[in-house]
């Protein structure tokens, strides 16, 4: 029913398979993403349904999410992307069809071939176009920032203050507070 704890099995049932997983930047990065994404959906208050307030709550969770993963990013590439908020706008709305598509295609493509193949290409079209915007984004000047590896004790601490927004929220001094040991957080890494 809750799914902080559902997700939180699920880390601890891969890492009983394989404890290794926890260094492995996949599962890193998968799960400081999806607790961000989900943390996201527990404190932001949704506006009315329309199409800017799709697109701006869009754009703020890409960026939450872009802070989150911050530390793991700079720690094991050595660079930190500037502009990968905005790829998201983009790639993010085509993932779900893309995967509904690539099962499609496996499971009709056992049947048919032919209608594999064209559910193949599809998918393969949509891959294009992603791989297109990607390119795009990463071309533009300052797209990603080197950093070098910051330490453990940094990444600690980065996630602390995180941590401690995200409770104290409600208290508008804690606010400023955090808010100011994110940015310097965030400068730092930077």
């Amino acid at each position: 029913a809750d799914t902080l704890n559902s997700m939180g099995l699920a880390g601890l049932i891969l890492l009983a398979f394989n404890p290794y997983s926890l260094f492995s930047v996949g599962f890193q990065l998968s799960f400081v993403s999806v607790t961000a994404i989900l943390v996201f959906n527990t404190i932001y208050e949704r506006k009315k349904n329309s199409l800017i307030n799709s697109i701006k709550e869009m754009i703020i969770i890409s960026l939450f999410v872009n802070i989150c993963t911050l530390p793991i990013l700079a720690y094991n590439f050595y660079e930190v992307p500037v502009y990968g908020f905005i790829t998201n706008i983009f790639v993010i709305p085509f993932l779900g069809i893309l995967t509904a598509m690539g099962f499609a295609s496996a499971a009709f493509g056992a049947l048919s071939t032919a209608l594999g193949t064209f559910l193949g290409g599809i998918v393969f079209i949509m891959l294009k176009f992603i791989e297109f915007i990607c390119s795009i984004i990463s071309s533009l000047p300052f797209s990603v920032i080197v950093t070098g590896r910051p330490s453990i004790l940094f990444a600690v601490l980065f996630y602390c203050v995180i941590i401690s927004f995200i409770v104290l929220k409600d208290s508008s001094k804690s606010r400023v507070v955090s808010s100011f040991l994110t940015a310097a957080c965030v400068l730092s890494v930077v």
